[in-house]
């Protein structure tokens, strides 16, 4: 393969890189807002728990809006189990079910963050690699990183394997 043309392969390996950390960042990011819900929603159900009927409470509608309402006592939740689909469950279930859902998402998020920490070091080696392609040549390149001055006496190894 040609010098010029292993440094478009490595540019474009390196493009593609970046291209897929942006995209896991994003899904990181959605995770994370996930998890946020999941732990705010947890927390509700265990206050909700603890209230006791007749007691006034604010649900919130979205921005920034809240309906006044009165607790029932009830002990149970409407849980969502696909899209659209509910079920209702006893407060400890509906709390135990949001727990499990809320780790099962920290571990895809934990996950995730790791394989955007290998592609983070991929992605330098390959910029490294494209360095020292632009610098020296392909003989610096393979040794990247970092590139280390090699002599310029042919070596015996070399000369044998011709």
């Amino acid at each position: 393969m040609g010098e010029q043309e292993e440094l478009s392969q490595s540019m474009e390996a390196l493009e593609m890189a970046k291209s897929r950390l942006e995209t896991m960042s994003k899904e990181a990011e959605i995770l994370q807002m996930s998890l946020n819900e999941h732990v705010r929603a947890l927390e509700t159900l265990k206050a909700y728990g603890k209230l006791g009927e007749g007691k006034e409470i604010l649900i919130p509608i979205g921005a920034g809006t809240f309906l006044p309402a009165k607790s029932t006592g009830a002990g149970w939740a409407l849980v969502s189990i696909g899209t659209g689909l509910t079920s209702e469950k006893k407060l400890d279930e509906a709390i135990e079910a949001l727990e499990k859902s809320a780790g099962e998402i920290e571990l895809e998020e934990r996950k995730l963050i790791q394989g955007i920490k290998n592609l983070e070091k991929q992605a330098q080696l390959l910029s490294q690699r494209i360095q020292a392609m632009s610098e020296g040549g392909p003989a610096q390149a393979e040794e990247a990183p970092p590139p280390k001055p090699r002599s310029r006496k042919p070596s015996r190894k070399k000369d044998e394997e011709e």
